[in-house]
C-alpha cells in the first residue's frame, strides 16, 4: 500500500519536471530565433549603409581574370 502511494507521488513529479524542462527548452528556442533575426537585421542595415562601397562589377572588370573573360567573350562575338 505504501509502495503504491510513493509510486503515485513520483508519477506526478515526473510530469511537473517535464513541464519545467519543456518550458526552458521553448525559452531557449525563442531566444535563438530572436538572436538570429537581430543578427540578420544588423547585417542588412550594414549592407545598406555600405552598398555604394561594394561595386562588384567594377572590381570584376578591373581584375586580371575579369579582363581575360571579357576579352574572350568579345573575341568570340567578333568571329
Amino acid at each position: 500500500m505504501i509502495s503504491r502511494l510513493i509510486y503515485k507521488q513520483h508519477k506526478g513529479s515526473y510530469t511537473v519536471e517535464a513541464a519545467g524542462v519543456m518550458s526552458m527548452i521553448l525559452v531557449i528556442i525563442g531566444m535563438a530565433l530572436t538572436l538570429s533575426f537581430q543578427v540578420y537585421s544588423e547585417a542588412a542595415t550594414e549592407i545598406e549603409k555600405n552598398v555604394s562601397d561594394i561595386d562588384t562589377l567594377n572590381r570584376f572588370r578591373l581584375s586580371k581574370i575579369g579582363q581575360e573573360i571579357i576579352e574572350d567573350v568579345s573575341e568570340k562575338g567578333n568571329e
